[in-house]
């Protein structure tokens, strides 16, 4: 049976165990008698076997077209989530251009400052000023922020469980000054980040890079749900000094935005249905 071989050659090799079982029946029933039940028989193996062969080639062709439109949608996600981080990053910018133009903001000015500004970045869930503070004025810095309507504010880290506990000396402290939206951010004014290692040695490499550095927070401070940080340095000259000495000396604090990743993408598409493929 030249004809069964030909067909045989042709197709995938998880069908080829039906085109030999086919012809072991041809072989044992070759008697013209068995001709007419025969090729009933091989009309309905050589059917499954096609059935069989087109389901895996259309199988084959949904997952490879599946699998284009998935790597094209990831491409197009990838490139928007990039441009959407690129313009949050404008949100620190601002803040820092806000205390650079004014030495002493105050905390209603940095209120309607995030105000006017929050609502067109849904991802950001806290904007904060955080100063450089000299360990020697401390005391004097947490009183004038009492005096400014910051009742019972005080440098603080965390303590056992949920409680806090006042920060321990150091030589600069970091305290969160201000942050809004102020509900539901409340119990992170006065936390001082350079008592946590992570913030800290992010802090100052923004520093002493003159630009904005970006990175996960601590996992028992920052967003309930996964993110991440950004922070600008911002400089008493109102501008990047051009060596690393003089950037540490002109520090004056830092403006610090935590941004919520799924916030992030879900702003990044113009709409549920932007991008095929991901759901």
């Amino acid at each position: 049976m030249p004809w069964i071989t030909k067909v045989r050659r042709g197709v995938p090799l998880p069908q080829r165990p039906l085109y030999a079982l086919a012809r072991r029946l041809l072989r044992r029933n070759a008697e013209p008698v068995g001709r007419r039940p025969m090729a009933a028989v091989l009309a309905l193996v050589l059917g499954c076997t096609l059935s069989i062969g087109a389901f895996f080639t259309v199988q084959g062709l949904y997952r490879a077209e599946a699998q284009k439109r998935f790597e094209g949608s990831a491409a197009q996600l990838t490139g928007a989530v990039g441009q959407s981080l690129e313009r949050y990053v404008e949100v620190v910018n601002a803040v820092g251009a806000l205390f650079a133009a004014s030495k002493q903001v105050d905390r209603w000015q940095f209120f309607q400052f995030s105000r006017d500004t929050l609502p067109r970045f849904p991802a950001v869930k806290s904007l904060s000023w955080v100063p450089w503070v000299p360990g020697e004025e401390r005391a004097a810095f947490e009183q004038r922020a009492r005096d400014d309507g910051l009742f019972g504010f005080q440098f603080k880290e965390p303590g056992q469980g949920a409680h806090s506990v006042p920060a321990q000396a150091r030589e600069v402290h970091l305290p969160i000054l201000y942050v809004e939206p102020f509900e539901g951010n409340d119990d992170q004014l006065g936390i001082d980040l350079a008592g946590r290692e992570r913030d800290l040695d992010a802090l100052l490499e923004a520093r002493d890079a003159g630009r904005v550095t970006i990175y996960l927070p601590d996992a028992t401070f920052g967003p309930a749900v996964p993110g991440f940080v950004a922070v600008l340095p911002v400089y008493r000259t109102g501008k990047v000094p051009a060596t690393v000495f003089d950037r540490r000396r002109e520090l004056l604090g830092f403006a610090r935005a935590s941004i919520a990743l799924p916030d992030l993408i879900a702003s990044s598409l113009p709409g549920p249905a932007a991008v095929g493929g991901l759901d």
